[in-house]
């Protein structure tokens, strides 16, 4: 349990590091089920994308002007989590999968 944390925690980070930040918020916020379901929209559109787990956990927080919605496999694994993010807009800005 720890160690998936922290790799969360590490990817979350570099994935934030990684990424222009937007200066100001000008967009509606969305929703938690909103998030989810651009996810799942991105996901049919865009056969690049990883499928979604079996059995999983999912976040979704906010990181400035940005939404990070985060899957976790379950039982937890340190390798097994997807990261999206989208913009404020809620479009799909960047995803990983794993250990990427």
């Amino acid at each position: 349990m720890l160690k998936s944390r922290i790799a969360m925690c590490a990817l979350a980070w570099v994935l934030a590091a990684s990424t222009t930040a937007q200066t100001s918020c000008t967009a509606a916020p969305l929703s938690d089920d909103q998030v989810r379901d651009l996810i799942a929209q991105a996901r049919a559109e865009r056969a690049d994308l990883p499928p979604p787990f079996a059995k999983y956990r999912s976040t979704v927080r906010r990181d400035g002007c940005y939404y990070v919605y985060v899957e976790v496999h379950l039982p937890e694994t340190p390798d097994l989590v997807h990261i999206f993010r989208l913009n404020q807009h809620g479009r799909l800005v960047d995803a990983q999968a794993g250990n990427e």
